[in-house]
């Protein structure tokens, strides 16, 4: 968002759950930045299942005009990620997507043990690689949508993220 605003661009902010919790409408300006971050400093946890269909609802009637929407999330497995394609499907129809997947930072250095190959090691491997290899199989299903995918654990996010926007904005795609 710091990024797009220092470039003179409209950013807003759609946060959810099972509903939309937070809506700013985009906005120019590094004002806009701080509303953004007030209003996700306010935002009390919430454990509810998210709604990707909803929310795609919510943004549809509010944005009309084409954008580039930038998915930020932490799905998890195949089952989760049905109702997600059917959502970004329909979003990817009107606007140009970016999916940011938050990666489990743990997972991975479950799967990439190797000091020990005591029975519940090997198991906790083996789910984690099972894990690991749905979420492959979930990025390049939402790739085929057409939609980017940039997959990465939060700490080295930002950089592929906005590396993407770039790539779009210099192209004219987004």
């Amino acid at each position: 968002a710091a990024v797009a605003l220092r470039r003179g661009e409209r950013v807003g902010l759609l946060v959810f759950d099972s509903r939309p919790r937070i809506w700013l409408p985009p906005r120019p300006g590094l004002q806009q930045l701080q509303r953004m971050i007030a209003m996700l400093a306010k935002l009390p946890e919430q454990e509810e299942p998210t709604s990707y269909l909803r929310a795609i609802a919510q943004l549809e009637a509010r944005q009309r005009k084409r954008s580039l929407v930038v998915v930020l999330t932490d799905f998890t497995d195949e089952v989760s990620a049905q109702e997600l394609y059917a959502s970004l499907a329909a979003l990817a129809r009107r606007h140009v997507l970016v999916f940011a997947a938050v990666a489990d930072a743990h997972l991975g250095r479950i799967f990439d043990e190797r000091e020990s190959d005591s029975e519940p090691v090997l198991f906790q491997r083996a789910v984690a690689g099972e894990l690991l290899l749905e979420r492959r199989r979930t990025l390049a299903g939402i790739e085929r949508l057409g939609v980017i995918a940039v997959d990465a654990e939060p700490r080295k996010l930002s950089g592929p993220l906005i590396r993407r926007y770039l790539e779009l904005r210099v192209s004219g795609r987004g």
